[in-house]
């Protein structure tokens, strides 16, 4: 990371961070939507697959998880975790733990931005742009073309929709 400013260090840093609490959302599909998860593993049969999803299709998309301190929203073959004390949200699709959507990310960072005033990364990000009190518009604006830098730097591979990236030097064990 010498070849880093420090602004684009946090940045990485805090996408490392991200991305190993896409975790959870990942616990919340295995309880909540098993088949999902056994879909995008590919190591099922075809029949355990189809079993799976017919006992879990009819799961309602919305409700609360682990222990009550959870909403969840399922979509497609992913999940968007709401912390109900702290907000916390945390969104992801099934996949490489690694890879994270860029929109989900800066949703989680402004979050996070109002949270911790002792971590390093965010002291470097508030900082450099007071972000706290911007929208998340604004927020992507700026995030968006450190992301893009990261990426050119090999630091994030981006993929070629441009939504997602993943991190290229491992933060969390690959999904798949």
């Amino acid at each position: 990371m010498d070849n880093l400013n420090s602004l684009q260090s946090a940045v990485l840093n805090l996408t490392k961070k991200y991305t190993k609490r896409q975790d959870v959302v990942l616990q919340a599909l295995n309880d909540l939507r098993p088949d999902i998860v056994m879909r995008k593993m590919n190591t099922h049969s075809p029949k355990e697959i189809a079993e799976a999803t017919q006992k879990y299709y009819r799961t309602y998309p919305v409700g609360v998880w682990g222990d009550g301190e959870w909403d969840f929203f399922i979509h497609g073959h992913g999940c968007r975790l709401t912390h109900k004390q702290t907000g916390e949200r945390i969104e992801w699709d099934v996949g490489n733990l690694n890879t994270f959507d860029k929109t989900w990310f800066v949703n989680h960072l402004k979050w996070l931005l109002t949270q911790d005033g002792t971590d390093k990364d965010i002291q470097i990000v508030n900082s450099r742009f007071q972000p706290t009190g911007k929208t998340s518009e604004e927020l992507k604006e700026i995030i968006f073309p450190i992301l893009l830098q990261l990426s050119e730097e090999g630091f994030l591979d981006q993929s070629r929709s441009g939504t997602h990236y993943t991190i290229t030097t491992p933060s969390a064990p690959s999904f798949l």
